[in-house]
């Protein structure tokens, strides 16, 4: 399910570390200002990064490697109703679960940072809003 690319790491004078190569797609689904950038600068030359979900407004997040990369950036607000994959039209929930099942040997375990139970639910909401501090990825309940 996942192939790391060749990469190369360069230390600019200043800002960030700087790869070259590279994924050849991201799918962002954290929407976070430092998602968002590591997005940016881990996706290839036109490789194409995708936004899942509603971030809203992130302030200065540098967008310089989009026209740099010439980047595809793509927004969905939702699970699209139909993907182009390998030849073949499907749900975006439909090539998820096909991936999954073709994939099982993949921790996705390893997503799941937090579990409540239904009574700590307030928690459960404030893990998910302040993702930062509690470093929250995926979030369970209990039942």
């Amino acid at each position: 399910m996942l192939k790391m690319p060749e990469t190369s790491k360069h230390k600019p004078t200043i800002g960030r570390d700087v790869f070259m190569g590279g994924f050849d797609s991201i799918y962002d689904c954290i929407g976070s200002k430092e998602s968002l950038d590591d997005s940016l600068r881990l996706a290839r030359e036109r490789g194409k990064v995708t936004l899942v979900g509603c971030a809203g407004e992130i302030k200065n997040l540098d967008w310089s490697f989009v026209w740099a990369n010439e980047l595809s950036v793509l927004g969905t607000h939702a699970y699209s109703k139909k993907e182009y994959w390998q030849g073949v039209t499907i749900s975006t929930q439909e090539l998820l679960f096909n991936l999954i099942q073709q994939h099982q040997d993949y921790p996705l375990e390893q997503l799941v940072t937090h579990e409540y139970s239904l009574h700590e639910y307030r928690e459960a909401i404030v893990a998910n809003v302040d993702r930062a501090s509690y470093k929250s990825i995926k979030t369970l309940f209990h039942i």
